[in-house]
């Protein structure tokens, strides 16, 4: 029954982390296109530095994302919360941040995810955990 609901836990982490990103595409995209759109005789050098500028928000609310309640929008829609993996408390928002760094490396960071059953790389660094809220 514990195998049942870890891997329960670890699928509603991976739906919480693709409607995380999704909304993040969903954000920057859009204006993105906007952009080339508007701007059809741009060079390929200036559309390149303006996807590369756009990517900058993206990756800063990637990285700061649980630092609402340790709840980014996916883990609050599934019912999920970020903990320190010790104490299960609220934990600061630096170890916050620190956990989604390693999502930078994303492959081995969900290589690791398999492997430790539900823990990625930053939950390992930051001392941190996804639980049920």
């Amino acid at each position: 029954y514990e195998r049942i609901v870890e891997v329960c836990v670890m699928l509603k982490r991976l739906v919480a982390y693709f409607i995380d990103h999704t909304l993040v595409c969903l954000m920057f995209g859009p204006v993105l296109a906007l952009w080339l759109i508007l701007n059809p005789d741009v060079n390929f050098e200036t559309a390149q530095s303006v996807m590369y500028l756009a990517m900058i928000p993206a990756i800063a609310l990637l990285l700061l994302r649980d630092c609402l309640n340790g709840r980014s929008p996916g883990k609050r829609l599934l019912k999920l919360r970020v903990v320190d993996a010790d104490r299960g408390t609220m934990p600061e928002q630096r170890r916050l941040i620190l956990r989604n760094v390693t999502l930078l490396i994303l492959p081995v960071d969900l290589l690791v995810f398999l492997i430790s059953r539900g823990r990625r790389i930053g939950d390992f660094l930051s001392g941190t955990q996804v639980v049920d809220a």
